[in-house]
């Protein structure tokens, strides 16, 4: 089969396009002949080596695929074989094949298509862990999202909106802040283009927000703390600007009469700790889709072989949803 192999750590041009052997199937697990598969920044942290998580190398990358199941391992249930499935795993997702635990994979209908699938996957589980675990957002309340264009920061919007949140998207041009209020926000700020904390409490009528969803960390962590209310959460689940600046804890204990939380949110953490969930959730998510209540927006549908500039693509910032990868 063909995949996209990392052999070392570096730029996009780290990653290599080559034949390997087709995996088998081992117990509890299925064969699924891909289709789609999908790219997040998460994978562009893998190869530059800056994954929490780093697998040994050389690994064959991506974390999502959807396709047809063309073989299955011991144990597992014969209804299984033929279907249309999308999995998230830990791994070996951008190639020809791939073998994945049933507990980790949801069934599509027909009406949902392998591109919308891999919209739905690692992204909109992330959002939805975010939003049942993380931090529950009462409806009416308030949440802000940063990266709201992005993959998960787009799914983070939507499904906020679902659940009755007042959803504000933070958007670092006029072009991703169209998208955002496109998706349904209520309202979107430009990042970068003037101070947050007070334009959200102007939305908010001073009452601030009851949780911020930050992907980015770096410097904008003080920012959020000027943006919560009493007993606001700030959930940081990506440092896609790199670790907190030093300056955030002292900021932090200064915030002390407001009573702030901060978590830190890994979906490394439900599949250690709770992986049947996983499939269940991303089935609830199909459902969802299926029915027309969620609509995964696709920047970009690119060649497996081009996925290293589905990379550089990502690392541009210009892509608004998700990129996929066209498999077979």
């Amino acid at each position: 089969m063909k995949a996209i192999v990392l052999p070392t750590t570096g730029p996009a041009e780290a990653l290599v396009y080559t034949d390997l052997e087709r995996p088998e199937p081992g117990p509890g697990q299925i064969l699924i002949e891909v289709a789609t598969a999908g790219l997040s920044f998460g994978d562009v942290q893998l190869r530059c080596g800056l994954y929490p998580h780093m697998p040994p190398l050389p690994f064959v990358t991506g974390y999502e695929a959807a396709g047809v199941v063309v073989g299955t391992g011991a144990g597992v249930p014969a209804d299984w074989l033929g279907a249309r499935v999308v999995v998230v795993t830990q791994g070996g997702c951008a190639a020809q094949y791939v073998a994945s635990y049933t507990i980790f994979a949801a069934r599509l209908p027909d009406s949902v298509s392998f591109e919308t699938a891999i919209g739905i996957g690692v992204n909109y589980l992330t959002a939805r862990i975010l939003l049942r675990r993380a931090a529950p957002v009462a409806r009416g309340a308030t949440m802000i999202v940063y990266a709201a264009a992005g993959g998960v920061g787009s799914a983070l919007v939507q499904l906020g909106k679902l659940d009755g949140a007042q959803v504000i998207g933070l958007a670092g041009s006029e072009a991703k802040c169209r998208f955002v209020r496109d998706l349904g926000a209520d309202a979107v700020l430009q990042s970068g283009a003037g101070p947050l904390a007070g334009a959200v409490r102007g939305i908010t009528g001073a009452a601030g927000a009851a949780v911020v969803f930050n992907s980015v960390g770096g410097t904008t962590l003080v920012d959020d703390l000027g943006m919560l209310g009493p007993f606001g959460q700030v959930v940081l689940y990506g440092m896609a600007g790199g670790p907190p600046a030093p300056d955030f804890m002292p900021a932090f204990l200064g915030a002390f009469g407001l009573s702030p939380a901060l978590r830190l949110m890994s979906l490394e953490s439900v599949a250690m700790s709770d992986p049947a969930s996983m499939g269940q959730i991303l089935q609830e998510l199909v459902d969802l889709a299926a029915a027309g209540l969620i609509t995964p927006k696709l920047h970009a549908v690119l060649p497996l072989a081009e996925a290293a500039a589905g990379h550089r693509l990502l690392e541009s910032r210009q892509v608004m949803g998700k990129l996929v990868l066209a498999v077979s």
